[in-house]
């Protein structure tokens, strides 16, 4: 099948096995990326998702089949600045300055006439300013990681893969993340997002494929795959304990039915999933929307 008008990016069935293994890492992967959009990768550690993301362009450290397109043109080697790609572990010069690194990057990447603009405007769209003249093995985490990421993409891709970009960094920095990631969506760039928290790709995300043992076990919209969760009714007891139930739209109605049960039953008492439940037990209720967590748990 050919790919369609618009996508930038389509693969289809690919798999990937490293040399010297006999079971393949990834096992017929099948997704589309267009302009602007950005794509989840979601699943547990050890399910394929980094070795999915360099086999889409990198074939050399095993066997490659299947078919990769980029804007309609089959990829048989080496596409150059067309993409980028932020690896899960930062690949930076530590005795290096933020600006000598991101310098480095973009000569590998760019004519040398486009250097200095590219890394003056990186400089300023992540925030680096602080940063710039500092040795980077002399920043914290949270900051190598906006480098690393800046010179990932101090070329400015279409497309751009970042592999776990928000793992074990602090509140700030993941927000600054989140914000890059929808802005660069804004203005058409496309992004391919792994992690295996599902909070980070539903505030990134608005497709997602859940993927384990290097298959899609899932494929659809974050509404859609979100439309098929329950939402929880949670009775939260004075011994600590918790009781949670999959209800309907109509939650809040259930929950003020519990605590009718238990104020009007003749002992105080009502049944809630098998447990008794009384008035002096009964230490809160609320109701909690689906969250993507919920469908890699039921696998």
């Amino acid at each position: 099948m050919g790919a369609e008008v618009g996508l930038l990016l389509e693969v289809r069935d690919l798999r990937f096995r490293y040399h010297g293994q006999a079971e393949p890492a990834v096992r017929g992967i099948s997704f589309e990326v267009q302009p602007g959009e950005v794509l989840g990768i979601l699943g547990p550690n050890g399910s394929g998702k980094s070795t999915l993301l360099s086999a889409v362009f990198d074939a050399r450290k095993g066997h490659r089949a299947g078919a990769v397109s980029y804007e309609s043109e089959p990829v048989t080697g080496p596409i150059g600045d067309r993409v980028g790609y932020a690896t899960q572990q930062t690949a930076l010069y530590h005795l290096l300055t933020t600006k000598e690194n991101l310098t480095h990057a973009a000569r590998l990447a760019l004519p040398a006439k486009r250097v200095r603009a590219a890394v003056d405007a990186a400089v300023t769209e992540y925030g680096l300013g602080p940063a710039v003249n500092r040795v980077v093995g002399q920043l914290s985490g949270g900051w190598q990681r906006l480098v690393h990421v800046a010179a990932s993409f101090v070329h400015d891709p279409p497309l751009r893969f970042l592999d776990e970009p928000t793992s074990a960094l602090d509140f700030d920095t993941r927000g600054r993340l989140v914000e890059l990631v929808r802005a660069w969506s804004a203005r058409g760039v496309a992004s391919v997002v792994t992690s295996h928290y599902p909070e980070d790709l539903e505030e990134m995300c608005t497709r997602l494929l859940i993927i384990k043992n290097g298959e899609v076990i899932r494929s659809a919209t974050l509404s859609r795959l979100l439309a098929g969760l329950s939402r929880q009714l949670v009775v939260e007891l004075s011994d600590e304990r918790e009781v949670r139930i999959d209800v309907p739209d109509s939650a809040g109605q259930l929950s003020s039915a519990v605590v009718d049960a238990v104020r009007d039953s003749g002992t105080g008492t009502a049944k809630v999933a098998g447990l008794r439940v009384t008035a002096a037990t009964l230490r809160g209720l609320l109701t909690e929307d689906p969250e993507l967590a919920g469908l890699v748990d039921d696998e």
